[in-house]
């Protein structure tokens, strides 16, 4: 048994590194084209329906025209629902996720259901606060394993909009070596980020209201 997903999340270029090249829409992306919200996701549904990590599939997204989406396409409503809109019954998945930071917006969430409130495919709105960094720096030990760096952050979710980007930033900086070409770095820093969403502990996680929330509602709709 498998379970299907359709991950929309910002940043995507930052997340796979070097990678351009995406399978066309509906088909299955491989291991190497998943970023840390899709390995993170990949743990918490997993987890909750007791299926191997490998079980848990990410069907490469929908596009709007000859490119890939933005971040900003998922904060407009007609842009969201056309790459939610999906015509192929043999490429819909279990369950659609759309990730998009908060930035300082407490009505984001609620918004952005209401823009999707009559849509048949079952989806998920996840709202980090501030934003999907806070979730990757919330673990310390998971910080020190991976980034070597002390500073325990205060609370993640009382932080400023970027200040968890920022921190994150600045702790990767100190850890990819200088002088490497732009390629290299970029590519660094995701196996970075990537670590991180493989080892900061769900547990620690539940306590952020954001992380909770998201876990609930994705429980919700794969259980429908």
């Amino acid at each position: 048994m498998s379970t299907r997903i359709l991950l929309y999340a910002e940043g995507p270029g930052e997340d796979r590194g070097p990678l351009v090249w995406l399978p066309e829409p509906g088909e299955l992306l491989t291991a190497e084209m998943l970023g840390p919200a899709h390995l993170l996701v990949a743990r918490v549904v997993a987890r909750d329906r007791n299926l191997p990590e490998a079980a848990v599939q990410f069907l490469s997204p929908l596009r709007l025209g000859p490119r890939p989406h933005r971040g900003s396409d998922l904060l407009v409503r007609k842009n969201l629902r056309r790459l939610l809109t999906i015509a192929d019954p043999t490429r819909r998945p279990d369950v659609a996720i759309v990730l998009v930071d908060e930035d300082g917006h407490g009505d984001r969430r609620r918004r952005l259901l209401q823009d999707l409130a009559d849509l048949e495919l079952p989806h998920v709105i996840a709202v980090p606060v501030r934003e999907f960094e806070a979730w990757l720096i919330a673990d310390h030990a998971a910080v020190v394993a991976v980034l070597g760096n002390r500073d325990r952050p205060q609370d993640p979710e009382s932080m400023q909009p970027r200040e968890a980007k920022d921190q994150l930033r600045s702790w990767i900086d100190d850890r990819v070596p200088e002088g490497l070409d732009r390629p290299r770095r970029t590519e660094q820093t995701g196996q970075l980020r990537a670590d991180l969403a493989r080892r900061v502990d769900l547990g620690i996680l539940a306590a952020l209201r954001a992380f909770a929330q998201f876990c609930e509602d994705l429980r919700a709709a794969l259980a429908d």
